[in-house]
């Protein structure tokens, strides 16, 4: 699960890279749909693993949501990219 989770903050960290510099999204299109692979990978660890799971993935969840929304709302400073 924990893997899962890094692959998608780093697929969230290039999503927000190119779209920042206002690539085309032929660019960077196939990203986004592997995301939302991995978000739901990551919805079938709740549903098909034990209730000790539900802790950890509400986290995982919770970070990838504020990475997204960060980027996508270009509160992250300039200097990071």
């Amino acid at each position: 699960m924990q893997g899962i989770f890094v692959e998608s903050l780093g697929y969230s960290l290039m999503i927000g890279y190119n779209t920042h510099h206002a690539y085309p999204f032929s660019t960077y299109g196939e990203l986004v749909f592997l995301l939302m692979q991995n978000v739901l990978i990551l919805n079938s660890f709740l549903v098909f693993h034990d209730k000790k799971v539900f802790g950890e993935y509400v986290g995982y969840v919770g970070i990838l949501a504020a990475v997204i929304y960060m980027f996508f709302n270009r509160i992250v400073p300039l200097w990071f990219f």
